[in-house]
């Protein structure tokens, strides 16, 4: 089957996995009215689509991207804090749909629990879980939000060698790309330091070429 171009069309497939990276590709922070309203037509769509069980879930995504207008399973009063330690788990499980249960049961993604969501985003990246990433990007999570040794999303996703959430998180609205943790290694030295390779390519693209002292692993002896 063909990949979906448009949004309408990947909602008519019932392709949750397409819409999510529509919507991402979109640039979703510099949305404008009428890309809202493309949103807003495809919840319309999606709700008046049938009962398929993949639906409420494709609706509950294009709700947290800000989407108006339609409605969910999810029923009046419905939405509940999240559950910090349960998203984290269905990130690092590279579970989409729960994240987007999740995610979605807190109301999309507000200030208050953009630790939370901040959090999930650096175990998705870890786990190399790219569109998880983008739906927790998406509902508001922290590209630059480091852990409590600094290591941000991108740098855990650069010692892990996941080269597609690399590039998912370097299109990140507003990221840092050279960003370091507490023991001053960036992105980059990271990822030479554990010498994944497969990644070499989306970082240097961005800039984050291997630093000429680097001296192979001398930055990060923890990752020996």
């Amino acid at each position: 089957m063909a990949t979906p171009r448009s949004l309408s069309d990947a909602v008519a497939a019932e392709d949750l996995g397409s819409c999510v990276d529509l919507v991402y590709a979109q640039g979703w922070d510099t949305r404008t009215p009428a890309s809202f309203a493309d949103l807003s037509a495809a919840l319309l769509e999606a709700t008046k689509a049938g009962t398929s069980t993949r639906l409420p879930r494709i609706c509950k995504f294009l709700t947290i991207a800000g989407a108006q207008g339609g409605h969910t399973d999810a029923g009046a009063g419905a939405r509940h804090p999240v559950a910090a330690d349960a998203l984290a788990v269905a990130a690092a499980a590279q579970d989409l749909g729960a994240c987007i249960d999740l995610v979605h049961s807190q109301g999309g993604g507000t200030p208050a629990h953009v630790p939370d969501l901040s959090a999930a985003l650096r175990d998705a990246a870890k786990a190399g879980a790219a569109r998880v990433c983008k739906v927790l990007v998406i509902a508001g999570a922290g590209a630059n939000h480091g852990g409590d040794d600094g290591r941000t999303p991108l740098i855990q996703a650069a010692m892990e060698g996941r080269a597609a959430t690399v590039a998912v998180l370097l299109a990140a609205p507003g990221v840092a790309p050279n960003q370091a943790d507490k023991k001053g290694a960036t992105p980059g030295a990271r990822h030479f330091a554990t010498q994944h390779s497969t990644t070499a390519t989306e970082l240097r693209r961005s800039g984050m070429g291997a630093p000429p002292a680097l001296g192979a692993t001398s930055m990060c002896p923890d990752e020996r």
